[in-house]
């Protein structure tokens, strides 16, 4: 049994001495990886919609109507003299938050007694989008960014800043715009003034709007023989809009100065002024 013994601890014996052997010829291998940085932009999330300056000057945005037109499942609810807000996914009313640069606009009030009978038309406080840079839109609940009571979205309008209204290389800048409008007749100029270096940023902005009622297909009457468009009638049987005429004003004052690299301190005022006139 001894002969059978040792060789078999023979055969099982010499692999190991092979595979020590071969380990201690073994030459290490050094390799160097050179760093890569990979930049991209950072998308929004699906929930989110946002529209900058170069889009609103693209598709000629002039009011909130304008603003969602493209937006399935955003809109305006209007209650047919003034607007109470946005409607986002079925939400709209107090349930949709509005700010202006992270400050959130006061809720709007209804009287119910009176509301039934047309009078005391409460509607949300809003910004000309003429002082506007970046609006984003936020779709479903979002408390943290939005704040609480926001169930339905947000609406956060950015203003325009006194670099926005500069050239390249210019310290000062002055920007003039005119619109017209033919569906309600309406005249929109809009001067502001900027000014911009490596300390103080300011901008001054005005705007003013002046037109009409919105025109209806009713003006051009009905093919029924005998009716007409109802502009002899007074009242909810009036087939086009009540002749009117509204005239806004709207004012934007900003002005930061840069302490250093981490601290930036800084003052805004906006404002808005308007008369609305219905026969």
């Amino acid at each position: 049994m001894l002969p059978i013994a040792a060789l078999v601890g023979s055969i099982f014996g010499n692999p190991v001495l092979a595979a020590d052997e071969a380990a201690t010829e073994t030459t290490p291998v050094k390799a160097e990886i050179k760093e890569v940085r990979v930049k991209d932009q950072l998308n929004a999330p699906a929930t989110v919609e946002r529209v900058n300056l170069g889009r609103i000057q693209q598709e000629m945005i002039r009011d909130n109507k304008d603003l969602v037109r493209y937006s399935t499942d955003v809109g305006l609810s209007d209650s047919g003299r003034h607007q109470k807000g946005f409607a986002v996914r079925g939400v709209e009313g107090n349930r949709v938050g509005v700010s202006i640069d992270g400050v959130s606009l006061p809720d709007s009030e209804e009287n119910s007694l009176y509301a039934r009978y047309g009078n005391f038309n409460s509607s949300r406080l809003s910004i000309d989008p003429e002082l506007v840079r970046n609006i984003e839109i936020a779709k479903g609940a979002d408390s943290f960014n939005t704040g609480s009571g926001a169930l339905g979205g947000g609406v956060n309008y950015q203003t325009l800043q006194g670099h926005d209204l500069l050239l390249d290389d210019r310290q000062f800048g002055v920007m003039m715009k005119n619109g017209y409008s033919s569906r309600n007749r309406e005249w929109t100029n809009t001067l502001g003034f900027g000014v911009s270096n490596d300390r103080v940023d300011a901008a001054l902005l005005y705007s003013q709007r002046r037109g009409h009622e919105t025109e209806s297909a009713g003006e051009r009457g009905y093919p029924v023989e005998g009716a007409g468009s109802g502009a002899n009638i007074r009242g909810s049987a009036r087939g086009i809009p009540d002749p009117s005429k509204h005239k806004y004003h709207n004012f934007l004052g900003k002005i930061a100065y840069q302490i250093n690299d981490k601290h930036r301190i800084g003052a805004s005022f906006n404002g808005q002024q308007g008369h609305n006139y219905t026969i």
